[in-house]
C-alpha cells in the first residue's frame, strides 16, 4: 500500500506466486482501517477512483491490462518478448534489444547501450564512456540541443547545455540516484517519497516547479536494478541484482523491512549471496561481508525465494544479491542451496515486502533465461 497526504492510499493485490494482479487507486484510509489492513477487508470490497487489473500467462508475461474497463492486450514470442501491444508491433535484435515499436527506431552499440533513436520528426543521440557512463546527449528536431556530463564516480556532478551560459551542478545524497539539489539557471530542490521516488521539484522559495506521479511498476524498478544474466558452460544461470538506497525508515523508530528475491517457478538456487556493497575490506564483490538471510523452498508451488529482514539507522538500506540457479529438471548434477521447506500455504513476511524482484525484475530474469537456454 502506498499512502498520500490527502487521506487516501493506493492498494495493491498479489496472486499466489506474489505477482501484482490488481491496483486500486485513491482508496479512502477510513475504508482500509490501517496500513496493515489488520481488519482483513477483502480487496474486492475496496472502492477507489481507478482500478487496474493485470492478467498473466503461466510464466508471468502479461496477456492483458484492464484499466477502468479499457483493455490492452499483449502477445509474446518464444523467448517471452512482447511482440504486440494491442496492434502495435514491437521488434528486437538478436541480443534482445528493442529496435522498433512502430513509431521509433532504436540503435545500440557493441555493449548494447542505446545510442540513437529516430522518428520522422527528430533524432536523439547518446554517447557513453568505457564503463557505461553517459557523456553526451544530443536532440535534433530542426534545432539541435547538446548536453555534456561530468561525473564523480557514477554520479553526474556537472552538466553543460548548449545555449545556456551557466552550467548545472548537482548535489547528491547517500544513495545512487538520490538527487538533492541542482545549482544553476534557477536552483532546483528534489523532494522524494518514502520509496525514494522524486515526487516534486521546488525552487529556493519552496514553490513547486514540477510534480510527478508514478505507477506501481516504476516504483518497483527504482528499488531493484538487474545488472546482468549469463549462462555458464554447465547450464547454470548466473545473475546479479543491485539494491541501492532502499527506504525502510530508521530502525530505532521501529521501522523494519523484509526483502524477497523470488525465482521463476521450477527454478532452484545453486548459489546465492547477499553482500554489503559498502564493505571496503575486499574488492571482490563475492567476498564482501554477507548479510543474514533465509532460503525458502515452497514444494507445493515449486517456488524458491530468499528472505531477509532489513534494518537501518540511516533510514535506507543497500545490498547486492548475486548467485546462480538452474531448472529443477536440468540435465547434469547440481547441488542446490540448502533451504528451509515451507508448506503452510503462505511464505513468511511476503504479505508486506518493502521490495523484491517484482514484475520488472522477474520479466528481465525470465526473458534472459529463456533466451540463453535456446
Amino acid at each position: 500500500m502506498d499512502g498520500r497526504n490527502d487521506g487516501t492510499a493506493d492498494v495493491f493485490n498479489y496472486d499466489g506466486v506474489y505477482r501484482l494482479t490488481d491496483v486500486k487507486y485513491s482508496v479512502p484510509n477510513s475504508a482500509i482501517g490501517d496500513w496493515n489492513n489488520t481488519a482483513n477487508i477483502p480487496f474486492e470490497q475496496l472502492v477507489g477512483t481507478r482500478t487496474v487489473e493485470y492478467n498473466m500467462d503461466g510464466v508471468g508475461n502479461r496477456t492483458s491490462v484492464v484499466d477502468d474497463g479499457k483493455v490492452t492486450t499483449y502477445a509474446t514470442n518464444s523467448v517471452n518478448e512482447y511482440v504486440y501491444v494491442d496492434n502495435q508491433r514491437l521488434m528486437y535484435d538478436r541480443n534482445g534489444n528493442m529496435t522498433s515499436d512502430s513509431n521509433l527506431q532504436m540503435f545500440y552499440d557493441h555493449n548494447n547501450m542505446l545510442v540513437e533513436i529516430r522518428t520522422g520528426q527528430y533524432v536523439f543521440h547518446q554517447r557513453f564512456d568505457a564503463i557505461g557512463r553517459r557523456l553526451m546527449v544530443q536532440f535534433s528536431d530542426g534545432l539541435t540541443e547538446t548536453r555534456y556530463f561530468w561525473h564523480d564516480g557514477q554520479q553526474v556532478v556537472y552538466e553543460e547545455v548548449s545555449g545556456l551560459t551557466e552550467p548545472y551542478k548537482y548535489v547528491w545524497g547517500n544513495g545512487i540516484d538520490e538527487a538533492l539539489l541542482r545549482f544553476g539557471n534557477g536552483d532546483i530542490w528534489y523532494l522524494d517519497n518514502q520509496l525514494g521516488s522524486v515526487m516534486a521539484l521546488t525552487d529556493n522559495d519552496g514553490q513547486i516547479v514540477e510534480s510527478y506521479r508514478y505507477d506501481e511498476c516504476s516504483i518497483c524498478k527504482r528499488c531493484a536494478r538487474p545488472r546482468g544474466i549469463r549462462v555458464t558452460d554447465h547450464g547454470e544461470i548466473r545473475f546479479r541484482i543491485d539494491h541501492i538506497g532502499i527506504p525502510v525508515g530508521r530502525s530505532r523508530e521501529s521501522h523494519i523491512g523484509y526483502y524477497n528475491l523470488i525465482l521463476p517457478q521450477n527454478f532452484r538456487f545453486t548459489d546465492i549471496r547477499i553482500v554489503d556493497p559498502h564493505d571496503r575490506s575486499v574488492r571482490d564483490i563475492c567476498r564482501k561481508k554477507q548479510f543474514e538471510y533465509t532460503v525458502v523452498w515452497d514444494a507445493e508451488r515449486r517456488i524458491q525465494l530468499v528472505e531477509m529482514e532489513i534494518r537501518s539507522n540511516r533510514g535506507t538500506f543497500s545490498f547486492v544479491a548475486l548467485g546462480s540457479a538452474v531448472p529443477i529438471d536440468a540435465p547434469g548434477k547440481y547441488t542446490f542451496v540448502e533451504s528451509k521447506e515451507y508448506d503452510l500455504g503462505e511464505m513468511p513476511h511476503t504479505k508486506f515486502p518493502v521490495c523484491w524482484l517484482g514484475n520488472e525484475g522477474m520479466e528481465f530474469l525470465r526473458r534472459h533465461i529463456a533466451k540463453e537456454l535456446q
